[in-house]
């Protein structure tokens, strides 16, 4: 999944999925985050966080450093959540995490 923002100096970006994994040994959520060109996009670092650690801890609310750049990092705030099929539920929980 991606979502591209416009050109900013200081990026402050929001950005929500909705991400379906079980428990299953050695499944990571990823992050990177590229600078988008024309011709070919630049990373700008990424960093990844383990689905058994956001299991067990069902909340994540924090500041991890992106690899392979000098500098940088990334807020995270992961959640587990029950399945969504209705999209207006999804958006209800959307606008709640708005307010943490």
């Amino acid at each position: 999944m991606q979502q591209i923002f416009p050109y900013l100096m200081s990026p402050h970006c929001m950005f929500y999925s909705q991400i379906l994994f079980s428990d299953l040994p050695g499944q990571e959520i990823e992050f990177e985050v590229l600078d988008k060109n024309v011709q070919r996009d630049d990373s700008l670092g990424s960093c990844k966080i383990a689905v058994p650690h956001v299991l067990k801890k069902k909340f994540i609310d924090k500041w991890i450093r992106l690899d392979n750049v000098k500098s940088g990092e990334l807020h995270i705030k992961v959640e587990t959540l029950k399945l969504f099929s209705d999209r207006d539920k999804l958006q209800k929980v959307k606008s709640l995490f708005l307010l943490i």
